[in-house]
């Protein structure tokens, strides 16, 4: 990808926790369901072929507190999902460059929230004419859920609101 993350993780190494899911996606308000996907530049986007979704591993710090997600599939298999400063999110090779991930439950169901760097709270937004997930700018937030397939559940710590 041409642009460096807007996010420098400086903590250890993280540990897998869960591997192999996908997330579903639905956009309030709208029939649109799909499924997360990177594209060939290495950004992530909604796609409504699941055959086209890839899957994502969720790592912590040693303490659990930070979420770490990569990818498990695909051309950019083991990269690290992270932002850029406009807030598209993509994929970057250096763990150095993660950012921290939460899904957040709100009033409409779970948001992929930034928890590290400038845009730390900002959930992801669904650009409609690009299918680009983007943080806090998009014109609605989709809901996020994960799908396992043959794998032990992921738990997630959800924040309280």
């Amino acid at each position: 990808m041409g642009n460096k993350a807007a996010v420098i993780n400086e903590d250890p190494e993280p540990k897998l926790l869960g591997r192999g899911f996908l997330w579903k996606i639905n956009v309030p308000n709208s029939t649109s369901v799909g499924y997360a996907a990177i594209n060939e530049d290495g950004w992530l986007t909604m796609t409504e072929d699941g055959a086209l979704a890839d899957r994502f591993n969720l790592e912590a710090t040693e303490d659990g507190h930070a979420k770490y997600v990569t990818l498990n599939t695909g051309k950019w298999v083991n990269y690290y999902l992270s932002y850029n400063k406009n807030g598209y999110i993509g994929v970057w090779r250096s763990w150095e460059q993660a950012a921290y991930w939460d899904l957040a439950m709100e009033d409409d169901g779970y948001k992929l929230q930034a928890q590290l760097g400038d845009l730390k709270g900002k959930n992801a937004s669904l650009e409609h004419d690009t299918n680009y997930l983007i943080l806090g700018v998009g014109d609605s937030q989709p809901n996020f859920a994960i799908e396992l397939d043959g794998e032990e559940p992921v738990e997630l710590v959800v924040r309280e609101q």
